[in-house]
């Protein structure tokens, strides 16, 4: 889609108009999901970038909501290579804020933004709503979509499981030294090809990630563009290596304006599986996190991901609202 700072009228649906999206607005949308979830609002650097630097080979369309000339809330569709997708799969998502909430408005943006995207050649929907948004839910269901997963979300408290994390590491440090494993952020890896050898676990462990839409295994230029963002640093991203194999991989996003501290992936490769290196690659940045100072950190997984949930349960995750994801077929 065109990043330029013009603005377009695209539509209007349930007394709402609908424009194009620019980079200009990633500050307003930033300030509105901070409106709309002050406890997880977007980052307006994060959205900037984002949006100046879309993901290569797919699409999205964005469109700021008004009402009454006012800003109100925002909507998009997302889709990857629809031609290697038998279903069509792609991803709908709209929110107001709260001044102008209201079930038949967010129904109408849903609307909107169904046939903006069915026009592109989708025809599953897929929409994500925070589990505690009873409204939301509302609505989704009422469009005829069903649910399919929960995201389960957890925080922990780097300060009052200090100490005992700290024990955790040491004895996971001695665990991987036994196999030869050494866990190392990227920024301190002297490796030229660090990314790649990166990015080729990403790929291979997403694979085995439940799902049920289609996996799309990213290519490096796509793995890149996720990892050149503002709130990703090689300080914050930790590789698992067998000698120079990188056999895991975990990371922390950290937002620069506003928001919380996320994990970004963990994953170990297929072979490498069942031997602690995804709970000793998580407790390697854990551990930087307590030494910079990180008060919390979050993290979420699918509700089917028995071996991570196990993980952040052992090391005093505890449960905040997560995701549910809604589908259905047009």
């Amino acid at each position: 889609m065109s990043t330029s700072d013009t603005h377009e009228l695209a539509g209007t649906h349930a007394g709402l108009e609908f424009r194009t999206a620019t980079v200009a607005d990633a500050r307003l949308y930033a300030e509105l999901s901070l409106a709309h979830r002050p406890d997880e609002p977007g980052d307006p650097e994060v959205t900037r970038h984002g949006w100046a630097h879309p993901t290569p080979g797919y699409t999205r369309e964005r469109y700021m909501i008004e009402l009454g000339g006012r800003a109100a809330g925002y909507t998009w569709h997302f889709e990857g290579p629809l031609d290697a997708d038998p279903d069509r799969n792609g991803e709908v998502s709209a929110f107001l804020a709260p001044w102008s909430m209201s079930a038949e408005r967010l129904r109408g943006a849903f609307e909107f933004i169904e046939e903006r995207s069915a026009a592109a050649g989708v025809r599953t929907f897929t929409a994500d709503v925070w589990e505690d948004d009873a409204g939301e839910v509302e609505v989704l269901e009422s469009l005829g979509y069903r649910r399919d997963r929960l995201s389960k979300a957890w925080e922990l408290d780097l300060i009052e499981h200090r100490d005992r994390l700290l024990l955790l590491t040491d004895r996971a440090e001695a665990m991987m030294r036994e196999q030869g494993i050494t866990c190392v952020a990227i920024a301190a890896d002297a490796d030229p090809t660090i990314w790649t050898r990166c990015h080729e676990v990403q790929a291979a462990a997403g694979e085995d990630m439940p799902r049920t839409g289609p996996y799309h295994r990213p290519t490096y230029e796509q793995y890149m563009s996720w990892m050149e963002t503002p709130d990703v640093s090689p300080f914050w991203c930790f590789a698992a290596k067998d000698g120079e194999r990188v056999v895991g991989f975990s990371n922390l996003r950290f937002p620069p304006v506003q928001g919380n501290v996320w994990t970004g992936f963990t994953g170990v490769i297929r072979e490498y599986r069942g031997r602690g290196i995804a709970r000793a690659v998580k407790l390697a940045i854990l551990k930087q996190a307590i030494e910079q100072n990180v008060a919390r950190v979050r993290t979420d997984n699918d509700e089917a991901n028995e071996a991570m949930l196990h993980i952040n349960e052992e090391l005093g995750y505890q449960r905040i609202p997560g995701v549910l994801s809604y589908r259905k077929r047009s």
